[in-house]
């Protein structure tokens, strides 16, 4: 008997010093892992809206202006998860045009204070980004945080390159949303081309009766670059 109770009490203190050492191992893991966490955090620095930043790399180009249009690459990661969303990388760069709100504030906030060839993370709380919604059939649930990895390649500036970062973004998410098929780009540019004579007023190429010979020679490359500039625009607002 002595030695059965000898044998229960060498026991319990084997189990108890087990449960001992995996509670402190727990406890490192876990005071580790939110070391990481704080010192991830506090490599980023924040902004009043509440916009957490890291620079990668800082470029030694400008920065964009209102009005500039930025072409970048991207790469967006879901905070909670790691999970990718969505990235330039292997399609062509992203573009847009700051202060037209084409995109979520947190990500313009971003590259608008960014230098050509600069690499930048960006960590996006959910009123920068898309709130409480879902977002591309549950890809980004609701009230998510968002993390962008961006490049900065290059500002151009001026309303052609407006358009044409337009045109290009409404290309892409045509294609995005019929899928890979080859003919796909020949089809946007036929549908372009057939399309727009529905929609814009007439004429705008033509040359004015009143006009003389010279006078068209003069104007007509002007004239020509402003028109399609407004015509595609407005053909792009009427399809979006």
């Amino acid at each position: 008997v002595e030695c059965l109770d000898m044998m229960c009490v060498f026991l319990s203190m084997l189990l108890l010093q087990g449960v001992c050492s995996f509670m402190i191992t727990t406890s490192s893991i876990r005071i580790s892992s939110t070391h990481r966490l704080n010192s991830e955090s506090e490599s980023y620095e924040m902004s009043v809206s509440g916009l957490r930043w890291r620079d990668d790399i800082i470029g030694d180009g400008k920065s964009p202006e209102k009005g500039d249009v930025a072409v970048l690459e991207y790469r967006g990661t879901l905070v909670s998860s790691g999970e990718v969303f969505d990235e330039s990388y292997g399609r062509a760069p992203f573009s847009f045009e700051l202060g037209k709100r084409t995109v979520i504030p947190g990500l313009e906030e971003g590259v608008s204070t960014m230098k050509t060839g600069g690499k930048r993370t960006l960590l996006i709380p959910p009123r920068l980004a898309y709130g409480d919604r879902d977002v591309g059939n549950g890809r980004i649930p609701a009230n998510s945080e968002l993390k962008f990895e961006l490049e900065l390649k290059e500002i151009k500036s001026g309303a052609i390159a407006a358009t044409q970062a337009k045109t290009q973004n409404f290309i892409q998410n045509f294609l995005g949303n019929i899928g890979p098929n080859p003919f796909t780009f020949f089809t946007v540019l036929f549908l372009l081309s057939t399309i727009a004579p529905i929609f814009l007023p007439e004429q705008r190429l033509g040359y004015s009766s009143s006009t003389t010979e010279e006078d068209n020679k003069n104007s007509r490359p002007a004239v020509v670059a402003t028109a399609q500039e407004a015509d595609l625009n407005s053909l792009l607002d009427k399809l979006e």
